[in-house]
């Protein structure tokens, strides 16, 4: 369907062909019937000369000519708007399209960040000391559909007995196994007693029973190690490897 200017132009264009056809038949005519030679005046149009039968023609003719041009000049605006309009709307597609790209990032990120959100206060909650108290509170002794109506009866000194114990610190176990590892110290605060008092057999097998310093020298160097190691790893690390481990006897 084409736009309404261009088909107003045309109409116009028809317009100005009838009326240059009109002049022509009025030329034609007043030839016919003699008024042609009798109303003989000097027209001039550029470098035409006539009467003014002439003259209508030629303003006629111009005028068809203009409208003519005036068509290829609105069919020339009209495409270049047309080119002007598709290029926005490229430009809107692609910024709806960068749009739901960076909607799309937003929600990954903010999967990420929910995930991280969870496993700290997983992590919190399973370093978080538990007391007797705690366990037998109304809001977490419920669940849907479920109540537990039983609770022993305790005395405040019997709650301090139930408190749990405090973690075990990774710098007190480094600093008994650099100054005391040789005897097994380290191991014990663990509650790692076999290797504890493997540690300490050897050191009392090869210092005092085979009265040499060498295997009780090897023992406090592997023990210095482990309470470097002890000291620069994080708490969390520390509890995994020597204190959670299912391991007998936890090395390095």
């Amino acid at each position: 369907m084409e736009d309404s200017r261009i088909e107003n132009q045309k109409h116009r264009i028809e317009v100005a062909k009838r009326d240059l056809e009109v002049a022509k038949r009025n030329r034609d005519e007043a030839k016919r019937i003699g008024n042609y030679q009798k109303s003989f005046k000097a027209y001039r149009s550029g470098t035409k000369e006539g009467t003014v039968w002439d003259s209508n023609v030629w303003v006629a003719q111009r005028h068809l000519e203009e409208e003519r041009k005036h068509l290829t000049e609105l069919r020339e605006d009209i495409r270049k708007e047309k080119e002007r309009e598709r290029e926005k709307k490229q430009q809107e597609r692609e910024k709806k399209q960068q749009e739901k790209e960076y909607q799309q990032l937003k929600r990954e990120w903010d999967l990420i960040e929910k995930e991280k959100a969870k496993e700290s206060a997983h992590q919190t909650t399973k370093t978080k000391p538990t007391t007797y108290t705690d366990l037998y509170d109304d809001s977490s002794s419920s669940s849907e559909g479920l109540s537990f109506d039983y609770k022993p009866e305790y005395s405040s000194d019997n709650v301090k007995s139930f408190k749990a114990k405090p973690p075990k610190s990774h710098s007190t176990a480094g600093v008994l196994a650099i100054l005391l590892g040789f005897l097994g110290v380290h191991y014990f605060y663990c509650k790692k007693f076999l290797a504890g008092i493997t540690f300490l057999g050897i050191s009392f097998i090869g210092g005092y029973l085979l009265n040499s310093d060498i295997v009780p020298g090897i023992v406090a160097v592997f023990s210095i190690i482990q309470g470097i190691t002890m000291l620069t790893s994080s708490q969390n690390h520390f509890e995994e490897k020597y204190i959670s481990t299912a391991k007998v006897f936890p090395l390095l």
